[in-house]
Formats: structure tokens, C-alpha cells, sequence
């Protein structure tokens, strides 16, 4: 498996009585086994999805580095968005603000496709990367589907969850809006949250990003973003009358940053 990802097994811890012969080195990576699951089972589903949170061993010179990784890949047609997505539903349920998709330019990850991947950073540390394999590695199999991989460092991911502010328990009930808009595929999801709880002022609540959509129904190079946003008032019931303004305006101020069009 080490080899044909195109890595060496020098770079490797070597066990002393493993359990297999292709099981005798200490995990570098996890997205090696999880991409050889995917590629496993793509004669059995259209679509597939893998994660893993477990250690892995670099070895060093007169040491080994232990760290702890989360690792996912992903079975589909266009398997490098798909994943995309989930990184940005990940980061969204954890309350990671601070994150960013940026260019990756790392020579041990040759066998990632070099235009469809990108690093992924937390609070300006370098947390990991998100890629599509490379061609030459899929020739390898016999399957016409893309496998994307993902690993992201645990502990930077933790040291990215931003803290909750409390806020006074309001005795009003709730209003639930449910918004799906399409925009270009290269905003990230981040930035669409951030404009709607800027917008909706002290009557947020909450919001989650329920559906990340691509497919026939809107065009290539765009995605459909599905949130609830709860809004809620500390002075009394919100009404149709007082939510369809606050609702107008996200969706103007979208549309004027982002070019971002209401999902029919």
C-alpha cells in the first residue's frame, strides 16, 4: 500500500511481529488506508464516505513524533468539493471561524492531484490538506470514480473551537427561517455564515448549515447552501411582519457580496 501511493518505506516505523506482512510499519498517514477502503468498495456504491480519528508515527532521526490526526475520504463524481463541504459542516458545528483554504505546495504528497487540492489552515497554522488523487495513482484501479482525501491535525482542530458567548435566555419563543442559497463554489461557507449572523443583529439565535448541495439542478462551479437560522427576541414574539425585513436583508446584502441568488 506504502508504495503504491509512491512513498518509501524507509520514511516508516517497521514492527517487529506485526500482524500481517503488508501490515508491518506504523501509520505516517491515515489517508492511504482510507483511500484504499474507498477505492474497495466502489463497486459497491455510487457514493462513500470514510473517516478515522487515530495516531500516527513520523520518524525522526533519533525520535518519533506522535500526533493525533482526524481522516476522511470520499467516493463520488466530484468527490474534491464534496469534501470541501464537509470540512466546512465540520468547522461550522465545532464553531471554528478562524480557517482558511489555501494554496498547497507540498512535495510529499505527490500522489494528490496538484490542481484539485489545497491546505487547510487553522488560526494561521498549517492543520492539513484536502485532495483529489492523483490520476496516476487511480490508474492503478480499476474504477472511474474520483477518491478525495482529508487530514486534518486533532489537536490544532481543537485549539481552533472559538468559546460560545453566553447570552440572557430569552423567555420568547423561537422563529425558525430556512434559507438554500446557490453561490460560486470558490466562497467559502465561512464567509456566507458570517454575513447572516452579522445581519440578523441581537434577534440571532443560532444557525446550522444543514444541506451543502452540487449537482444537476444548478450549474457546474456553483453550491447550494441550506441553513436553519433561529431567531429570537429578549422583548417579545417575533411575527411574520418583523422576520421577512431581517429575511430581506440577508438575502440582499448576499446577493451585493457574494452574488449570492435564493435556491427556487
Amino acid at each position: 500500500l506504502i508504495r503504491t501511493f509512491g512513498d518509501s518505506v524507509n520514511k516508516y516505523l517497521e514492527l517487529k511481529n506485526p500482524l500481517s506482512p503488508d501490515r508491518a510499519y506504523l501509520r505516517k498517514n491515515l489517508v492511504y488506508s482510507l483511500a484504499e477502503c474507498a477505492i474497495e468498495n466502489a463497486k459497491n456504491f455510487d457514493e462513500l464516505s470514510i473517516f478515522e480519528i487515530s495516531k500516527v508515527f513520523q520518524k525522526k532521526e533519533k525520535s518519533v513524533d506522535e500526533s493525533r490526526k482526524i481522516a476522511f475520504s470520499c467516493l463520488d463524481g466530484d468527490s474534491f468539493f464534496e469534501a470541501k463541504g464537509l470540512v466546512e459542516a465540520l468547522f461550522s458545528y465545532l464553531n471554528i471561524n478562524n480557517y482558511s483554504f489555501d494554496e498547497l505546495d507540498d512535495k510529499e504528497l505527490s500522489y494528490i492531484h496538484p490542481k484539485k487540492a489545497t491546505k487547510i489552515s487553522i488560526n494561521g497554522k498549517n492543520a492539513g490538506f484536502l485532495g483529489e488523487l492523483h490520476p496516476e495513482v487511480m490508474s492503478k484501479y480499476d474504477i472511474k470514480k474520483t477518491v478525495t482525501v482529508c487530514e486534518i491535525d486533532f489537536d490544532i482542530t481543537l485549539k481552533g473551537i472559538s468559546e460560545r458567548l453566553y447570552k440572557p435566555y430569552s423567555k420568547f419563543p423561537s422563529v425558525l427561517i430556512d434559507l438554500a442559497i446557490v453561490v460560486d463554489e470558490v466562497i467559502p461557507e465561512k464567509n456566507i455564515r458570517d454575513l447572516i449572523v452579522k445581519e440578523t443583529h441581537d434577534l440571532f439565535d443560532s444557525i446550522e448549515l444543514f444541506d451543502i448541495y452540487r449537482g444537476e439542478q444548478i450549474k457546474t462551479g456553483e453550491k447550494s447552501l441550506a441553513y436553519h437560522i433561529s431567531l429570537r427576541s429578549q422583548e417579545k414574539t417575533l411575527t411574520e411582519e418583523d422576520i421577512e425585513p431581517v429575511k430581506n436583508k440577508i438575502l440582499s446584502k448576499l446577493k451585493k457580496e457574494f452574488n449570492a441568488n435564493l435556491r427556487g
